[in-house]
């Protein structure tokens, strides 16, 4: 009896070690996929060389994807060192392949059934060929009196036919304008009556824009956006623009416009104006950084604030109107 309860004590310790190590385990990789940072840079040069590229990183490389273009786009994902474009590209490759191999047996299946049937009417067509030379010789001059007959009668018949189509495509070319009209003042009608329907869902939206509560949606979703944008910014941006229009009183004229907005881009960006040559250089450096649990608060604070129901709730108007 004591040796029972031993060992089911020991499994039982065991069975709570383990779910206490799959708890802490999965514990641990919430918080790595909530809290870890995904890291990325961009950089792009405008001029002789043109060049794009961007990097994302999460969770010390583990996951890493690239997109950079110079002449051509090349796009790579890495998970764990395995790139998982590459490997997709290959079992497509792989499915292409066999696809065309079956495409090639049907083609020479097919091949083979023509051949055996073109063989097959050479035959037929020698055995009435020789079938047609046989009745020809046995024709009496009484069947080709009646041959002779028969066309004369058919060439009238042929001859009424032709008066009485001609007769029929003129009514019918009188009833075709008529139908045409008809559709032409149909078509005004349909555009008209389109241009109304437009013209009240316009003026529908506009009453829906106007309502309280959308406008208290859009708030919160401005701000909301706006909170998002200061978590994603680049935390180091750099940029420098060469541009020149030919005419120096153009040039300067630019250089006035985008001196206004010095508050915006402020000291990291260098723009240079060339008042002698037509031209336009420059490249852009960001680097930052951006955590899961930020966009998860934000997406929360969205779907469950009173304004997003309700502006469900007038979903059905929307679509009513559109």
């Amino acid at each position: 009896m004591g040796t029972i309860l031993s060992v089911l004590g020991s499994v039982i310790v065991k069975i709570l070690l383990f779910l206490l190590f799959l708890f802490l385990f999965v514990l641990v990789l919430a918080g790595c996929i909530l809290w870890v940072p995904v890291r990325y840079c961009f950089y792009g040069n405008y001029g002789e060389e043109k060049v794009l590229q961007g990097k994302a990183s999460w969770l010390l490389h583990l996951v890493h994807a690239q997109i950079r273009y110079e002449e051509e786009w090349n796009i790579s994902l890495r998970i764990l060192g395995i790139d998982i474009i590459a490997l997709l590209k290959k079992r497509t490759d792989k499915k292409a392949a066999q696809k065309a191999e079956k495409r090639k047996r049907k083609e020479k299946k097919a091949k083979k059934i023509k051949q055996l049937k073109e063989s097959l009417q050479e035959k037929e067509r020698s055995g009435e060929i020789q079938r047609q030379t046989e009745s020809k010789e046995d024709l009496t001059i009484a069947q080709i009196s009646d041959r002779t007959d028969q066309k004369i009668a058919k060439e009238s018949e042929t001859s009424e036919q032709k008066e009485s189509e001609e007769t029929g495509k003129k009514k019918k070319r009188k009833i075709s304008l008529i139908e045409r009209i008809k559709k032409w003042i149909q078509t005004i009608k349909n555009v008209i009556t389109l241009i109304r329907k437009r013209i009240r869902q316009a003026e529908w939206l506009k009453v829906l824009w106007q309502d309280d509560n959308t406008q208290a949606f859009v708030c919160i979703l401005k701000d909301n956006v706006l909170h998002l944008w200061r978590k994603c910014k680049p935390k180091k941006f750099e940029a420098k623009v060469c541009f020149g229009t030919g005419q120096p009183d153009t040039t300067g004229e630019i250089l006035a416009v985008l001196a206004v907005f010095y508050a915006c881009y402020g000291s990291s960006v260098t723009i240079i104006p060339d008042f002698e040559q037509t031209r336009l250089e420059g490249w852009i450096r960001m680097k930052g950084h951006i955590s899961v649990f930020t966009v998860l608060v934000i997406l929360i604070n969205i779907f469950m604030s009173k304004e997003w129901k309700q502006f469900r709730k007038d979903t059905s108007r929307w679509k009513e109107a559109f």
